[in-house]
């Protein structure tokens, strides 16, 4: 049957009976309008089969048909172009989502299983001699020569694995003294952002950058100190959840909790001031302790082998007279107090 002429003003239907409006395209005006929609054609051939000589002609034609460079890179153009818009993607992606994708609930039988791994027989494997990534991860040592196995992260799955451990890599090829003249000479004229300045902070600058990370510290807890433990600990006492720097602090957390003679206890919200080398310095207290009988505390938690600190000796001289002027008391516990 041959296809209709194409007419802009004329309307189209499928010829099955239907009853659906067939979308004209521009191709149509060239072509002519096809009959039917796209799988609504009643089948010519329905009841036959062809021979298998038939069927062995044409495997050999596909078999042997070799496209060429150029009609290869015109089919990617043509995938290219038609994939970069993300709205197409969505719609193909939404098109077989869940019940639309055909193969929906389905699982391969047993005897297809047998018939795909026997066509894949003998076909070389898309990661054949490649290492997967846990023996890759194994194999990986520091290069700096300290026998130390590189730590591996998930995120070295998408991203190469270092040759170094943090810390151990020297620079192989020091800056010479003609590279620092080049280097000088290029900035020679230009106008430098410290011209006048000595390259310090003022008092003023000092005190306003301790001020900030003072109140981050006592909003957000201790940023520094990566290594130790961090978590959120849930007080019944005071109905709140504290924040702990520390598996010091925690132990401390639940000797507080447990004590009858502590109406509350909290992380400290203000800052004590203490002169150290010269220097104006802030110290921010670990917890403040409310007793029963209204009095207050201030505890310092402490590893025993920084008390002979020089900076630890400040803080609590400082503490206990801030606490005397204000009728507190100050305590610094250590493992003997923690974990007796």
């Amino acid at each position: 049957m041959e296809k209709r002429p194409y007419n802009i003003n004329e309307i189209y239907y499928c010829l099955c009976g239907c009853g659906n409006q067939v979308k004209l395209i521009r191709v149509h005006k060239y072509r002519g309008v096809p009959n039917y929609i796209s799988g609504h054609n009643p089948v010519w051939n329905k009841g036959l089969k062809m021979s298998e000589e038939f069927c062995n002609k044409i495997f050999q034609v596909k078999k042997d048909f070799k496209p060429s460079e150029d009609h290869l890179n015109k089919l990617l153009e043509g995938s290219k172009k038609r994939w970069a818009d993300n709205s197409k993607r969505k719609e193909a992606s939404e098109k077989f989502k869940g019940e639309n994708n055909p193969f929906y609930g389905k699982i391969h039988s047993k005897e297809t299983c047998k018939i795909m791994s026997e066509k894949k027989k003998g076909k070389p494997t898309h990661n054949k001699g490649k290492k997967k990534f846990l023996d890759l991860a194994l194999d990986k040592y520091c290069k700096c020569g300290c026998g130390n196995k590189i730590e591996i992260k998930e995120i070295h799955r998408y991203r190469e694995i270092p040759d170094y451990i943090h810390g151990h890599f020297k620079r192989t090829s020091p800056v010479s003294e003609e590279q620092k003249r080049n280097h000088s000479e290029k900035l020679k004229g230009r106008p430098s952002p410290f011209k006048g300045k000595t390259g310090r902070f003022t008092e003023e600058q000092r005190l306003r950058i301790s001020k900030g990370v003072a109140a981050y510290m006592i909003k957000h807890g201790n940023y520094s100190d990566k290594k130790f433990k961090k978590g959120i600990f849930y007080s019944i006492k005071n109905n709140t959840e504290l924040k702990y720097d520390s598996s010091y602090e925690l132990k401390a957390f639940e000797i507080l909790e447990q004590k009858e003679d502590i109406l509350s206890y909290k992380k400290c919200d203000f800052t004590i001031d203490y002169i150290l080398c010269g220097k104006l310095r802030r110290y921010l207290p670990d917890i403040y302790i409310t007793n029963t009988s209204g009095s207050s505390e201030i505890i310092e938690i402490k590893p025993e082998y920084q008390l002979d600190y020089d900076e630890t000796k400040a803080k609590t001289a400082y503490a206990t007279e801030y606490c005397k002027n204000n009728n507190m008391k100050f305590h610094i516990w250590t493992e003997k107090q923690l974990f007796v």
